[in-house]
């Protein structure tokens, strides 16, 4: 069996690539078989797809927002003793 590329393109944003078994090219090679799949479906009596959706995209906004509260607060750490040294030797 040969590796086959994923595909890249088409790629919905809550979609994945999968692998589904193996399949003959053109050359009669056996090939992995790759396909795009939603990544949530409607759970009967729970969830919609929407609804996960929408709790999927709020987890990456919050998982997005604590990184980044994290670099700009490292990047004010850095930073502070300029600002710091600055202020007292103009107060003195």
């Amino acid at each position: 069996i040969f590796s086959a590329p994923q595909p890249t393109e088409g790629i919905g944003q809550y979609q994945l690539v999968a692998r589904n078994g193996v399949v003959q090219d053109a050359n009669e090679n056996w090939v992995e078989a790759w396909e795009i799949r939603d990544m949530f479906a409607d759970i009967e009596g729970g969830q919609t797809k929407a609804e996960q959706e929408a709790e999927y995209q709020t987890q990456l906004d919050n998982d997005a927002a604590i990184r980044n509260r994290s670099r700009r607060d490292q990047k004010l750490q850095e930073t502070d003793w300029w600002h710091l040294k600055k202020f007292f030797s103009s107060a003195i």
